[in-house]
């Protein structure tokens, strides 16, 4: 028990050092803050833009199949023709 009572403070102890130093960080200079905002800004673009395309993909993959759903036949038609059953 007093183990994880000496981890805990020991994890305080390194959060509290980190919180320091980033503030003292940003209050001396505070252009690296906004040079980092700009690294940050842009990889959450790119993960929106990956998750948009996900999407999309998904949406394209359903339409095909939702077609069928409410066609009479219930036939998916490839390009030959063909009818598949979903």
């Amino acid at each position: 028990m007093w183990r994880e009572r000496a981890i805990q403070y020991a994890f305080l102890l390194i959060v509290l050092v980190f919180a320091y130093t980033t503030i003292l960080n940003i209050y001396e200079r505070p252009e690296d803050i906004k040079i980092a905002s700009l690294f940050i800004g842009a990889i959450c673009s790119k993960r929106v833009e990956s998750k948009e395309k996900l999407v999309v993909a998904a949406a394209a993959d359903l339409i095909p199949a939702l077609v069928a759903h409410f066609r009479k036949d219930r036939c998916l038609r490839s390009s030959t023709g063909a009818c598949y059953q979903p």
